[in-house]
């Protein structure tokens, strides 16, 4: 508090001003004054200025009422500090702006600095107030508030330090006690080219052929756009007009390759701007690789998926081909468990006494000895223990590719065809018949490694059209990723 301050106290209502007197309204240590009354407040003016660093203790007593005579019900009591002698005390920097650690500031703004005091501003100079670096500048002061005007544009995405020495003081000549150092960061160069790759998102599984769409902006224009494809520059592809695109064809790479994008933009003046990096799968993804060291004639190698909202597909690649007649092959069972309510205790959870790593399964494919049975739901209330029920044969796989004498399988599943999850666990089974008695399992993942975890998701591009955000033109993308698919 000053000490030429005037000391206030406001009652709930209007006091009788005679009730206020040095016997009922006490300042210690003593401070000789006078009253003056305005309803329900009560000013006490010192006759002297108050002692400069001094601690004050008041009290209002009993004896004090309203214009009714009603007493206040309970003594008051509170205190104060005086502020210290100005003419004592060290100035201290109480705001700067930026303040510290500030980020993103304007490369041309003016650095800034304000007191507890009126300052010395003889002692306010470039060489007690400057920036990292030796930037050079002026200083000014006005009101408390010394301000370092850079005499140029700082640099962009930089650090830097603002220091005010013990040189600096106040018109007493008090100085700073040490010296006072703030930082901040400049924000990015404003001219610099923004790219964006909206079209397909990151980690999306492509077909033969993908566009490549780019918003790129500049606060003049963008005068080229350059794309790159794992990296390398791909030359024939630069765009010089909106909209910024590139048609890849992708039909050459191999199947379930990563292939990663990446743009730059260019302005006239030659600034440059990156896009992010986006990664894109070949026609499939890989969802899990086989690994046990089993080399069987139908040893499940790896499996490839891609999804859309309603449909679910799946790659499974063996390590040799099979028969002429794989979907009735006797010597193949391959048996793929799917838990859609992702609970364990549900479902089938009895497997000939062995848990299927963790699954309570309520529908399963079979490919192979069963293969009139290729598609079926649990049933708990079929029969004493319950049953498999079929949903369909090989003839309702939304499709079926299993050529003779291959390696592969392929099919697809209509996502409402399971009551349409938000995801679902899955693992697979694959028995190699040595006899009708002998057979040997290969289980991915491998027996007791847990499940494989599938979201409901739109993954697969394909070849289909969707509108730019710009509302430019339409683009390739039958199924518009919502989020990524941790497959």
């Amino acid at each position: 508090m000053a000490v030429s301050e005037t000391i206030r106290v406001i009652f709930s209502e209007p006091i009788d001003s005679n009730k206020i007197t040095p016997a009922t309204f006490g300042i210690s240590p003593s401070v000789t004054g006078s009253f003056v009354y305005n309803g329900d407040t009560v000013f006490y003016n010192p006759a002297t200025g108050l002692e400069y660093e001094t601690v004050y203790s008041l009290s209002i007593t009993t004896g004090v009422t309203d214009r009714s005579g009603n007493h206040l019900q309970n003594n008051k009591n509170w205190s104060f500090t005086t502020a210290g002698n100005p003419a004592t005390t060290p100035p201290l920097v109480i705001s700067t702006d930026p303040v510290n650690s500030a980020s993103n500031v304007d490369a041309s703004a003016e650095i800034s600095a304000t007191f507890s005091k009126t300052m010395n501003a003889t002692t306010l100079t470039t060489a007690s107030f400057g920036l990292s670096g030796g930037v050079p500048g002026t200083v000014s002061y006005t009101d408390s508030t010394a301000v370092f005007t850079p005499d140029d544009t700082l640099e962009f995405n930089t650090q830097y330090t603002a220091t005010l020495d013990t040189t600096v003081a106040d018109t007493f000549g008090n100085k700073l006690a040490a010296p006072y150092v703030f930082s901040f960061t400049t924000g990015p160069d404003p001219m610099i080219p923004t790219a964006f790759i909206w079209t397909p998102s990151d980690l999306m599984i492509i077909g033969d052929t993908v566009t490549i769409g780019v918003l790129a902006d500049h606060p003049v224009a963008i005068t080229k756009v350059e794309f790159y494809l794992d990296g390398v520059h791909v030359a024939a592809a630069d765009d010089s007009s909106e909209p910024y695109e590139f048609l890849w064809d992708a039909s050459s790479e191999t199947l379930a390759s990563e292939h990663t994008f990446h743009t730059r933009a260019y302005e006239a003046g030659g600034r440059v701007g990156f896009s992010d990096t986006i990664t894109l799968f070949y026609q499939w993804e890989e969802l899990i690789t086989d690994k046990n060291d089993l080399n069987w004639p139908t040893d499940i190698r790896r499996i490839l998926a891609r999804s859309s909202d309603t449909l679910l597909e799946f790659r499974y690649e063996f390590s040799e081909a099979w028969g002429p007649d794989p979907v009735n092959d006797t010597t193949l069972d391959l048996g793929i468990y799917f838990d859609t309510d992702r609970n364990g205790g549900t479902g089938r959870t009895d497997f000939d006494g062995t848990p299927l790593n963790g699954l309570g399964a309520e529908y399963r494919v079979i490919v192979g000895l069963h293969g009139l049975d290729a598609f079926a739901r649990w049933d708990p209330t079929s029969g004493p223990s319950g049953a498999w029920v079929a949903v369909y044969d090989p003839g309702g796989f939304s499709y079926l590719n299993l050529p003779a004498d291959t390696n592969l399988l392929e099919f697809g599943l209509a996502w409402s065809d399971m009551s349409s999850p938000s995801a679902l666990n899955m693992v697979s089974i694959n028995l190699w018949f040595l006899s009708e008695q002998s057979f040997l399992p290969d289980w991915v993942p491998d027996q007791d490694s847990g499940y494989v975890t599938i979201p409901r998701e739109n993954r697969y591009i394909g070849e289909g059209y969707v509108e730019s955000p710009s509302g430019r033109q339409s683009r390739p993308n039958q199924a518009a990723a919502t989020r990524k698919n941790p497959f």
